[in-house]
């Protein structure tokens, strides 16, 4: 019965002893895996950082784009009412000169 019950203690701590060994063992093995995730993770977050950065470069460049062409717009309809206020002016110019003279 002495026997049985060391045997049992035995076996126990040997159970005790390999689990503990196995978890250690796992945690190890399992530790680089940890890293690589982590790794990943952060590279991850990296890219998506940059991919943010880019998108806000492309958004600003092209609200400055928009801005740009209004301007030109602005300055090619200024021009157009300048050339047509000036071209009326001309044509009416020569018709007072003619009365000018023909008075």
């Amino acid at each position: 019965m002495a026997e049985k019950q060391t045997e049992c203690q035995v076996k126990t701590m040997v159970n005790l002893k390999t689990n503990y060994f196995k978890k250690m063992c796992l945690d190890t093995l399992a530790s680089p895996v940890v890293s690589a995730n982590n790794t990943r993770t952060q590279q991850r977050q990296q890219l998506q950082k940059h991919q943010q950065q880019q998108r806000r470069r492309q958004q600003q460049q092209q609200q400055q784009q928009r801005r740009q062409q209004q301007q030109q717009q602005q300055q090619q309809q200024q021009q157009q009412q300048q050339q047509q206020l000036s071209k009326v002016k001309n044509s009416h110019t020569p018709l007072r000169q003619d009365r000018k003279w023909e008075i």
